[in-house]
């Protein structure tokens, strides 16, 4: 059998059997001290069924007569005065006797009265003023205004009403509720059950099972809250708990906890503002561990270092001082003065680091920048990615502007865009295209596909398979062309190759200029091997290593320098006269050439 009280809810619930009673010897029923609770409902319940009512007259039935020390002399009489009741007022054990009805309680008819007895301040403190249900103020200038079974025990404590609450300290002061217990100087409840105020100066406005610890703390409200740290706030909500510090607050929500001095947590589920001055507004199971530290909300959070903060997202995390992280999910950073904008799984992993979003960057330079993508990474200092994905700057002040698996591998290399571009020489630069190389420094490919730039200051402006690779040489386009010496040349083409000091070939196929200072314009199949040798156009013409040969034909080849060779010759407008001319001119006299000597 269980006894279950009329609390709501019951706060013990016991069996009959563990319960006993612990007065004095009742003889007429047989019970006796220390007898169980069960033990004690038979006795009397068998007493009970022995007793008779009629007619308003008690009526006995003994087997003998009753007496005070269990004799055979009648003590009790079958008729008794109005307005008495049985019991005995003698001191020890004897025969019962009449008792008369006292202040407030009356008889109409057969049914007993009870008045409540007039509220009454204890003023001196030197006794206990009994009240209605059992209420106590025996403090002096205490007062208990209504309920029962409330206690005001200090000086000054107060209770306004409710049940079973005590006012135990100085000024302490219970309103109402049930089963609260105010404890310490100046503390206050005002409702509420099971709620305990036991700091100094402490305030719980209602809820239940609150505990309001810390000196001058405060709970408005709600369930299971506790503030234990000097001056901390709990508004409401259900198991938050301040453990330590000064002026903590937790505005509501689930087990939140502020664990150092004015940390701060507005609401939520399970956050945890554990730094000082920390403050998380809410979310669910955050955490501000460091100093000034702020969360703005999201699920999973967690800021570990001083002045750092995460506006929302899920799963961020900051491990150094003076970061930030304004969102996303599964950011982090671990070095300080970084900051994730957003997006998934990037990391910044230097100072002043930055990512703006996207997702799984790595920004693990000093200052280094990626503002989005996917999978790029910034490795160099102060280099940045714009965008893309899979691109790499390893190179300090190195840049790449997006595209799909571009490098910029040294110092102030840029890759602008493209595809599986490589900018490994310092102050290299490719604009461009795909699978393009530029490797020296100053280098520079402008777009195209399968270019190289391996000269220093070497150009190449786009085309495909196109190669520089001498100081300053440059091959303007098209296709399979080569600049291989300083200073060297080819515009366009096919296959055009100029491979000595300052060669030159402006476009074409299959051109070759290979003397310093050869030129070739265009055509097919030409070779300038002469230096200073030169061949303006047509095809399969050869300088044939002489130098300043001029060649302007086709299937020419030189044979002594210093010479220009052509197929034919045809002069218009020849000079009738040599009046004027210098040395070496020619003019016509009839049908006749003429040179001037």
């Amino acid at each position: 059998m269980n006894t279950i009280c009329s609390a709501n809810p019951c706060p013990i619930i016991l069996s009959s059997s563990c319960v006993f009673y612990e007065g004095p010897n009742l003889v007429c029923t047989g019970i006796i001290t220390n007898e169980t609770l069960s033990s004690v409902i038979q006795k009397l319940s068998t007493a009970i069924c022995a007793i008779s009512v009629g007619s308003g007259i008690l009526q006995v039935t003994a087997t003998s007569p009753i007496t005070s020390s269990g004799g055979k002399s009648p003590n009790i009489s079958t008729s008794m005065s109005t307005n008495k009741l049985i019991g005995r007022a003698t001191t020890g054990v004897g025969i019962m006797e009449e008792i008369s009805l006292g202040t407030g309680l009356s008889f109409t008819g057969s049914t007993l009265n009870v008045y409540p007895i007039p509220f009454e301040y204890n003023i001196n403190g030197s006794g206990i003023q009994p009240a209605l249900g059992g209420n106590i103020a025996s403090g002096g200038y205490s007062g208990i205004g209504g309920g029962y079974q409330n206690t005001a025990s200090c000086d000054n404590s107060n209770i306004g009403g409710g049940r079973g609450n005590l006012a135990s300290c100085y000024f302490s002061t219970i309103s109402g509720g049930d089963y609260n217990i105010s404890s310490n100087n100046v503390s206050t409840i005002g409702g509420g059950y099971f709620n305990i105020a036991s700091g100094a100066a402490s305030i719980i406005g209602g809820g239940q099972y609150n505990c309001a610890i810390g000196s001058f703390s405060s709970i408005t409200g709600g369930l299971c809250n506790s503030a234990a740290s000097c001056s901390s706030i709990i508004g409401g909500g259900y198991k938050n708990t301040i453990s330590c510090g000064f002026a903590n607050v937790i505005g509501g929500g689930y087990k939140n906890c502020s664990s150092d001095a004015t940390s701060t947590v507005g609401g939520g589920y399970g956050n945890n503002s554990s730094g000082y001055m920390s403050t998380i507004a809410g979310g669910k199971c955050n955490i501000a561990g460091a100093s000034l530290s702020s969360i703005g909300g999201g699920k999973g959070n967690v800021v570990l270092g001083e002045y750092s903060t995460i506006g929302g997202g899920q799963i961020n995390r900051i491990y150094c001082k003076s970061s930030t992280i304004s969102g996303g999910n599964s950011n982090t950073i671990s070095d300080c003065y970084g900051t994730i904008g957003g997006g998934l799984n990037n990391i910044t992993g230097n100072l002043y680091a930055t990512i703006g979003g996207g997702q799984v960057n790595r920004a693990y330079g000093i200052n280094s920048t990626i503002s989005g993508g996917w999978s790029n990474k910034a490795y160099g200092n102060s280099s940045t990615v714009a965008g893309g994905s899979l691109n790499n700057t390893c190179g300090d002040c190195s840049t790449i502007g997006g595209g799909i698996s571009n490098s910029a591998l040294n110092d102030y290399a840029s890759v602008v865009g493209g595809h599986n571009n490589t900018a490994s020489g310092p102050y290299s630069t490719i604009g461009g295209g795909y699978s393009n190389i530029s490797s020296c420094g100053s280098s520079v490919i402008g777009g195209g596909r399968f270019n190289q730039s391996t000269g220093r200051y070497s150009t190449i402006g786009g085309g495909g398979g196109n190669l520089a690779s001498a100081y300053y040489s440059t091959v303007g386009g098209g296709y399979y062309n080569k600049a291989l010496c300083f200073f060297s040349t080819v515009s366009g083409g096919n296959n055009n190759c100029a491979f000595s000091q300052a060669a030159m070939v402006g476009g074409g196929k299959y051109n070759t200029s290979s003397g310093p200072y050869s030129t070739i314009g265009g055509g097919k199949g030409n070779t300038s091997s002469g230096d200073f040798s030169a061949i303006l156009g047509g095809a399969y013409n050869d300088t044939n290593n002489c130098n300043c040969a001029m060649i302007i034909g086709t299937l020419i080849t030189a044979d002594r320098c210093n010479t220009t060779f052509v197929n034919n010759l045809s002069i218009k407008n020849i000079p009738t006269s040599s009046a004027g001319l210098p040395s070496g001119s020619i003019w016509r006299s009839g049908s006749a050439v003429c040179i001037i000597p």
